[in-house]
């Protein structure tokens, strides 16, 4: 159970987002932001960039990926003492049976030639076992639960997706792209004054940035992997829930160009009531 710090109400667990949202109009991330966010948290301990948002238990993610994880002497230091010299102290620096040389050629040759999985028979065997065996491997939820329970287990989880557990899904896996982070530096350096979110979630979307308190959605996109006909059905949902959208696709464009076009969208009346996609030609 958890206690609402807006009304007060003792919630469950699996039924607080949706209380966020049909009450007071938010979601976990700026309830999380609001009241039980720390300073410096959504911040990556080794590059100081975004993070994403997890949950309300667990927060922020440390790092915003595994290479800055890896290079952080936090880590480093952690791993170091998880193991070294606890059980075989013999076994450790200069005595590490995988610095001699035969050992590391014997490993190697495991992977390369003597690695059973290279072999088709194996690898057929393998899949037989697996098809043969698997206790879901193949099968419906109508052949696992019966006919009444899978239809109540497809009901509820439509249910959550459609309450925003897609969102949220998105959200938690990794997928920012080195264009979008390029982008979303250049709109916190003109706005430095005005929240920026990276991968912000909504209902059953993620906003690749988002400026919350204009309510303004800025995707950027790649032509080769968007579609027009999802790109107008997404655009139209986020309208009539009070957004307007800015595309910018496949090239980003100088920072004056970006400017206007929010400040735009921000301005002009008839652009509030539109999305707009930006594409940037290739001279």
């Amino acid at each position: 159970m958890i206690t609402c710090m807006i009304c007060h109400l003792v919630i469950k667990k699996n039924g607080f987002g949706s209380h966020l949202k049909n009450k007071h109009n938010t979601n976990m991330k700026e309830y999380y932001d609001s009241f039980i966010k720390k300073d410096n948290e959504g911040l990556c301990g080794y590059c100081n960039n975004p993070t994403n948002f997890i949950n309300l238990a667990k927060g922020y993610n440390k790092y915003c990926s595994c290479k800055c994880a890896q290079s952080s002497n936090n880590v480093k230091h952690k791993q170091h003492n998880s193991h070294v010299g606890k059980k075989r102290p013999d076994m450790v620096g200069k005595n590490n049976p995988a610095k001699r040389p035969e050992v590391r050629k014997k490993l190697s040759d495991f992977i390369t030639e003597n690695n059973p999985m290279k072999h088709e028979e194996y690898r057929n065997k393998v899949k037989q076992y697996m098809l043969n065996n698997h206790p879901m491997k193949g099968k419906t939820y109508e052949e696992l639960y019966g006919i009444e329970k899978a239809a109540k287990l497809k009901e509820i989880r439509r249910q959550q997706m459609l309450n925003g557990q897609a969102g949220e899904m998105c959200r938690s896996m990794p997928s920012t792209t080195k264009p979008q982070l390029k982008l979303y530096e250049i709109i916190k350096k003109l706005y430095p004054n005005t929240l920026i979110e990276l991968e912000f979630p909504m209902n059953n979307y993620t906003l690749d940035i988002a400026i919350p308190y204009y309510k303004i959605d800025i995707e950027y996109d790649c032509s080769y992997w968007h579609t027009k006909i999802k790109d107008d059905r997404r655009d139209n949902y986020m309208l009539t829930m009070g957004w307007n959208v800015l595309r910018i696709i496949d090239n980003i464009p100088d920072n004056d160009t970006i400017y206007n076009k929010i400040e735009k969208i921000k301005t002009d009346a008839q652009a509030k009531q539109c999305a707009i996609t930006f594409a940037d030609s290739v001279s």
